[in-house]
C-alpha cells in the first residue's frame, strides 16, 4: 500500500522557498501552451470559455466610491486608459482557466495610469518572498521567460495578479482546464477514430452474383480474364462509377454497415457535456433541444449566473486591492479605509424580484421616494438619477 503524508501549507511553502533560491524562482506545474492550445483548437471549451468571459464583461459595472472626489479622480484614470478597463477584466477573467492571470501596470513619470499589458501564462514564472513575515511565501516578482536571454523581472507591486486558488497551495492557483484537457485529448482521438472508421467503413459492401463466374470475357485491351476478374476490378473502383451492367440473370445487392456514427456521435456529446460542467457552463446549452426540460435549463442558468457573480466579485477584488488601492492612498493619503466597488449589474429577474419587494415598501411609506431613499433607487434600477 502506499503511504501518503500530508503536510502543511507552512512545510509546503518552505519547500517552495527553497526551490525558489535554487532556481531562482518557482517553476510552473505545467506547460500552459497547452492550455491555450485547447482554448484555441477545441470548438466546446472555446465556445465555454467565450460564453463566461462575454458573460461577466456583460454583467460588471462602473467603479463606484462613496466620496465624489475620489470616484471622479479615479473614473478619469480610468477614462484615459489606453484601451480599456474592461479589456483587462477579460483577461483576469481567463485567470480562472489557467489558474492565474498577470497585467503589467505601466504608469507615467507622474504616476498616472497609461495601460494594463496583459502577460502570456506560458512565458511566466514567479519569486516567492524569502523574508520572515507576513509576506513570507508571497509573490516578490513576475519573471517573464525565465532563464533566457529575454528573462524580464517584474515587481509584484507593478502587477495585478490573479489568482484562483480552488483550494490549493500553489501560487499559480487551480485552472479550470486542467481537470478536462484529458477529456478534450479523448474527444480529439475520438473525431480521428471516426474519420478512418468512414474511410474503412463508410461504403456499402457491393455483391454480385453472376452466372458462369469462370467465362472468358474480352476486355478493352483486346485480353481475355475471366468474367469474375472483371467485374472484381469494377466494383473495387465502384466510388468512380455511376454504375454497372449485368445480365438478366444477374443479381446485385448492398450490404451496408452499422451505424458507426451514431455510437460516435453519443460519446462525443458526452465528452463534450463533462467539457462544459468542468468549465461551470450550463451543459444544456449545447443540447440539440430534444433533452432536458424548461425547469432544469432554469436552474442551471440560476447557478451558473451566481458562479459569474462570484468571478466578478473575485476580479473586482483583485483589481481594487492591488491598483485601486495603491492610487487612491498615493492622492489621498494613508487615512482612508474605503476603496470603492465596481458594481455588478443586475439581471431582469433580478429587477423584477427587487421591484416585487421594493412596490410594497414605497406604498406602505416605509421608503420615502422625496428623499435620499429615491437617489437609490434608481441607481439600483439603473435609471438617472
Amino acid at each position: 500500500m502506499l503511504n501518503t503524508v500530508a503536510i502543511s501549507r507552512k512545510e509546503l511553502v518552505n519547500k517552495q522557498i527553497l526551490f525558489s533560491q535554487a532556481a531562482g524562482y518557482y517553476p510552473p506545474p505545467c506547460d500552459y501552451s497547452l492550455y491555450t492550445a485547447a482554448i484555441n483548437e477545441d470548438e466546446t471549451i472555446s465556445a465555454a470559455v467565450s460564453f463566461i468571459v462575454d458573460t461577466a464583461l456583460s454583467k460588471i459595472g462602473e467603479y463606484y466610491h462613496a466620496d465624489e472626489a475620489i470616484q471622479e479622480y479615479i473614473k478619469s484614470e480610468l477614462t484615459f486608459l489606453q484601451g480599456s478597463i474592461n479589456e483587462a477584466f477579460k483577461y483576469l477573467f481567463l485567470g480562472v482557466f489557467y489558474g492565474f492571470a498577470v497585467l503589467e501596470i505601466v504608469t507615467d513619470e507622474n504616476g498616472h495610469l497609461i495601460k494594463l499589458v496583459p502577460v502570456a501564462q506560458e512565458t511566466l514564472a514567479f519569486r516567492l518572498s524569502e523574508e520572515p513575515g507576513p509576506e513570507f511565501g508571497s509573490i516578490e516578482q513576475v519573471i517573464q521567460y525565465p532563464l533566457s536571454i529575454l528573462e524580464a523581472r517584474l515587481p509584484a507591486k507593478k502587477c495585478i495578479i490573479f489568482i484562483n486558488t480552488g483550494g490549493g497551495f500553489s501560487p499559480y492557483g487551480v485552472g479550470r482546464l486542467a481537470s478536462i484537457l484529458d477529456l478534450s485529448k479523448q474527444k480529439k482521438d475520438l473525431l480521428k477514430t471516426l474519420v478512418k472508421t468512414f474511410e474503412r467503413y463508410g461504403a456499402p459492401i457491393a455483391v454480385l452474383k453472376i452466372q458462369n463466374p469462370r467465362e472468358e470475357v474480352k476486355l478493352e485491351n483486346g485480353s481475355f480474364v475471366p468474367k469474375i476478374d472483371a467485374i472484381q476490378k469494377q466494383l473495387q473502383n465502384m466510388e468512380n462509377l455511376a454504375g454497372w451492367v449485368c445480365g438478366d440473370e444477374d443479381t446485385a445487392e448492398f450490404i451496408f454497415p452499422p451505424d458507426v456514427g451514431r455510437s460516435f456521435s453519443e460519446q462525443v456529446k458526452l465528452l463534450n457535456k463533462l467539457i462544459m460542467r468542468g468549465l461551470m457552463t450550463p451543459s444544456l446549452l449545447l443540447d440539440s433541444g430534444d433533452v432536458g426540460s424548461y425547469s432544469l435549463g432554469n436552474t442551471q442558468l440560476e447557478l451558473y449566473l451566481k458562479y459569474i457573480d462570484s468571478l466578478i466579485a473575485a476580479a473586482a477584488d483583485c483589481v481594487i486591492d492591488q491598483l485601486i488601492r495603491p492610487m487612491i492612498l498615493s492622492v489621498f493619503g494613508g487615512n482612508i479605509t474605503d476603496f470603492g466597488a465596481f458594481a455588478i449589474k443586475p439581471t431582469n429577474a433580478d429587477l423584477e424580484a427587487a421591484a416585487r419587494l421594493y412596490i410594497p415598501l414605497i406604498t406602505a411609506g416605509i421608503i420615502d421616494m422625496n428623499s435620499a431613499d429615491k437617489k437609490l433607487l434608481r441607481e439600483k434600477f439603473g435609471l438617472e438619477v
